[in-house]
């Protein structure tokens, strides 16, 4: 279940931010961070869980580590994606200023 609540959470916030994209909107951005660090509360505790029951006793610290490790990345390489998609859509007019 707490899979479900961070991946939803994580997802709307995430639609949330995409709906910020105009700079009079910048709160927005504040409020869909805010609903996916929410949601990160739910995720982070499951790799320990699935470490305990699927390594054994040796290695449960290891898994764990990788598997906190692997959000972070994934959160980075999200951020790091969306800017550079940010700065290619500058060559559009629809986003230009007025």
């Amino acid at each position: 279940m707490a899979v479900l609540i961070g991946s939803c959470g994580t997802a709307l916030g995430s639609w949330i931010k995409i709906f910020s994209a105009s700079p009079n909107l910048f709160w927005v951005t504040f409020v869909g961070q805010t609903v996916v660090a929410v949601s990160q509360i739910f995720v982070l505790g499951i790799p320990p869980l699935l470490a305990a029951v699927w390594f054994g006793p040796n290695e449960v610290s290891k898994a764990t580590a990788i598997g906190v490790f692997g959000n972070q990345v994934n959160e980075y390489h999200i951020s790091v994606s969306i800017c550079l998609e940010i700065n290619n859509w500058k060559n559009f007019t629809c986003l230009e200023t007025q």
